[in-house]
């Protein structure tokens, strides 16, 4: 991966042959976005404009054959990255970014801008081959239910790759000219206490009738990178062994849903109270 950023960063030419090839392979194309954000952030958002424009031909492409992530991923993680330059703030990056994505996949999901009725169908056929509805007790198959479902699952799969793509790109910065400063500053992420709640509020309260029932997934990916982040400053500033990390994790992969629960929680908390300031604070006295 550093191999990969060193290669663009060393000229206009590199950065725009990276993102050109990287946009055309499966499973990877996302890393073009982050080449994008790597440019912009390094070098300006004239710069990264001009890259973003070469890495918006693959996408284009895989738009017209049904992909309705790729050409919205370059826009979105272009224009974090953009507001990443300007505030030198990775949570109010990733914030409007969230708010950015829920818009657009709003208006695409509202004027059909990608072959939704296909990907109904597809899902549809899985979901009855895996008899989805007797797996959650849900009535998947309801036409409404279920349109909300893929409507759900597009929402995630762009939110969760554009907030990946810029953490990828902001990390690359750190490796090549600021060692040692991604760590600190995603230790240090932490939600403001109004987002937070309102962050929860939305996912408590919303019902399948509303505006933002078909984006209501976006809500969870800020909260996510708050609670981990949140962890992993705790564990630095506690000194425990990186092998809790691995307990995080794995606890996360096995527990799943259950363990999101007092994750948010504890992100709520602390927004209000700042835990890793509070132990650091009692393990220097």
């Amino acid at each position: 991966m550093r191999a990969l950023a060193e290669y663009a960063m060393r000229g206009r030419r590199n950065a725009i042959l990276a993102a050109l090839l990287l946009g055309m392979i499966p499973l990877v194309s996302w890393l073009s976005a982050s080449i994008v954000a790597l440019v912009t952030l390094r070098k300006g958002s004239a710069e990264g404009l001009l890259v973003a424009l070469w890495a918006v031909v693959p996408a284009a492409y895989l738009w017209y054959m049904g992909d309705g992530v790729a050409l919205p991923l370059i826009m979105l993680v272009f224009f974090s990255s953009v507001v990443l330059r300007e505030t030198v703030s990775l949570m109010q990056a990733m914030i409007l970014q969230q708010v950015a994505v829920a818009f657009v996949a709003l208006a695409v999901i509202k004027f059909e801008l990608v072959p939704f009725a296909q990907l109904l169908d597809m899902m549809k056929q899985l979901a009855e081959k895996i008899d989805l509805e007797k797996q959650l007790n849900l009535p998947i198959l309801d036409a409404q239910h279920f349109e909300l479902l893929v409507a759900n699952f597009y929402s995630f799969s762009l939110a969760s790759t554009a907030m990946l793509a810029l953490l990828v790109a902001r990390w690359w910065q750190a490796v090549l000219y600021n060692p040692g400063g991604f760590q600190q500053e995603f230790h240090q992420l932490k939600l403001p206490a109004v987002v937070a709640g309102a962050l929860v509020l939305g996912l408590a309260t919303v019902s399948v009738s509303s505006p933002i029932a078909s984006v209501v997934t976006v809500l969870i990916i800020p909260l996510t990178v708050a609670g981990i982040a949140l962890v992993h400053g705790i564990v630095k500033v506690l000194a425990v062994h990186r092998r809790s990390l691995v307990a995080f994790y794995m606890a996360s992969f096995v527990l799943g849903p259950y363990l999101y629960l007092p994750m948010v929680i504890l992100v709520l908390a602390d927004s209000f109270f700042d835990f890793r300031n509070r132990f650091r604070k009692d393990s220097q006295e």
